[in-house]
């Protein structure tokens, strides 16, 4: 199946059909996920009325916006900053 995060339609679809009672195997089976991620999606997002499918994509958002973004250090950038920290280069001189 492979790792994608859930859409906003789908968090609403997940709700619709968990609100009619179908199951969460069910409710992966016909979204093509794992059956782990509906059940940590409505465990994750469980609020005292239930789950909120609008709260939850809410904190996804707020979640990948503040996700530590790994950027790509190839071997040969690595070598020249390193060269040109060997030579007294400041950083902001090695930046640029």
């Amino acid at each position: 199946m492979g790792y994608r995060q859930l859409t906003q339609t789908q968090r609403y679809q997940i709700h619709a059909r968990y609100d009619l009672g179908m199951s969460r195997r069910q409710i992966a089976r016909e979204h093509g996920i794992h059956n782990s991620t509906v059940s940590r999606e409505l465990r994750r997002n469980a609020t005292d009325s239930g789950y909120d499918p609008e709260r939850a994509q809410s904190c996804s958002d707020h979640r990948r916006r503040t996700a530590w973004k790994r950027t790509k250090r190839l071997p040969s950038m690595i070598a020249a900053v390193v060269d040109r920290l060997r030579e007294e280069w400041s950083p902001e001189q090695i930046e640029e």
